[in-house]
């Protein structure tokens, strides 16, 4: 119904223009023919070709009365797009559904490692995040991650966040480890926890159930508190989210 509203809007407009126009004649001209004064004579001499302008002018004014009072909105001007979306603030990173376990209270636990086969020989930088991944040579998502976490390295420094990666492997013997060794030049300096048995007791210390599976990322905070831990493989997508993390206040 707008269009032909429309259309009628501007039948009339015409037709007001045309008897404006035309107001000081005692005859009005329909195509090439006369019409006498519209008071003289208001019947059609030829039906189909000739119509009083007053007969014309009336139609029209009452279908655009009629138009502009039931729907008044339809010639409203329409606001733009850009004006009619509004911009959406950016998503604020879910940390508390990234972590398994998420604490930034004072009453967070401090982080120990688990009794290992050999001591680890990287210095600890106490203004730096710590980021432990529990992880072993048969286990699958853990091998997966490992070119990575590589890649995040360098990427969170120069976003401007200092991080110290270190790898507790679970595997049972020190042999096992060996092949991944050779494969990943990064985990040369991993750690392997001494008793396997003592990792169900250990895992209970930094907040999960004593069979969580692995991978695992624990996150500590430069005052050693444990702020974050994670289970289960990492993907691309959680990039951000790590990120976001290590830039947190402890």
């Amino acid at each position: 119904r707008a269009p032909l509203c429309a259309s009628l809007w501007t039948l009339s407009g015409a037709a007001q223009a045309f008897g404006s126009s035309h107001s000081s004649n005692s005859d009005f001209l329909i195509g090439a023919e006369k019409v006498p004064p519209l008071f003289e004579n208001l019947q059609m001499k030829r039906p189909g070709k000739r119509l009083p302008v007053f007969l014309l002018f009336a139609l029209l004014s009452i279908q655009t009365a009629a138009c502009k009072k039931q729907q008044p909105s339809s010639f409203a001007p329409q606001p733009s797009r850009v004006n009619a979306i509004a911009a959406k603030a950016p998503k604020k990173l879910n940390l508390e559904a990234f972590c398994d376990v998420r604490d930034v209270t004072v009453s967070a636990p401090m982080f120990e490692l688990p009794a290992v086969d050999t001591p680890s020989t990287s210095k600890h930088n106490p203004t730096a995040w710590r980021w432990i991944n529990v992880w072993a040579s048969w286990c699958k998502p853990c091998v997966e991650e490992l070119p990575m976490l590589q890649r995040w390295l360098p990427q969170l420094r120069q976003a401007g966040t200092e991080v110290q990666l270190t790898y507790l492997s679970v595997d049972e013997q020190a042999a096992d480890m060996a092949p991944m060794l050779q494969k990943y030049p990064q985990l040369h300096d991993s750690l392997r926890i001494t008793e396997i048995d003592a990792l169900a007791s250990w895992v209970q210390t930094i907040g999960l159930d004593a069979g969580a599976t692995i991978p695992i990322h624990v996150f500590v905070a430069p005052d050693g508190r444990v702020r974050c831990v994670r289970t289960g493989g990492l993907q691309n997508q959680h990039y951000d989210a790590v990120k976001a993390l290590l830039k947190s206040a402890p």
